[in-house]
């Protein structure tokens, strides 16, 4: 499931840049850093750290930072709640869907696995009452 996860993410990384209209780098610069900051709060929620850190480029430390510091960021950092509020939109959209579909097809194997639990118990049941 993983590798469809990172697939989803690095999709959704890609339309959000498209969206912003900035080709992402591992520059310092403020636009990069802001962009790339958003994006990876956005992506917190369907994925962990070292997932969306290899998706913007950076290590889990660099996560961790952006996590901490997203809330004043939201309040001070000139343009960050506009880039938030599309990426969050695009994680949304994308990745919400990817979670909703692996739930779906988690569930149905923990039906079918009940399923098969409950034929073995029956058979077991059978066997016995026929002896």
């Amino acid at each position: 499931m993983d590798r469809y996860r990172d697939e989803a993410m690095a999709h959704c990384a890609d339309m959000y840049y498209s969206t912003i209209g900035l080709v992402p780098n591992t520059s310092r610069t403020q636009d990069q850093v802001r962009a790339r900051s958003a994006l990876a709060m956005a992506m917190l929620d369907y994925g962990i750290q070292d997932q969306v850190a290899s998706v913007i480029g950076k290590d889990r430390s660099t996560v961790a930072h952006v996590k901490r510091n997203h809330p004043d960021w939201l309040i001070y950092w000139k343009d960050y709640r506009g880039l938030y509020e599309v990426a969050f939109g695009i994680a949304r959209k994308v990745l919400g869907r990817q979670s909703s579909n692996e739930k779906l097809i988690n569930i149905n194997e923990r039906i079918r696995f009940l399923q098969e639990e409950k034929q073995i118990l029956e058979n077991q049941l059978n066997t016995q009452t026929e002896l």
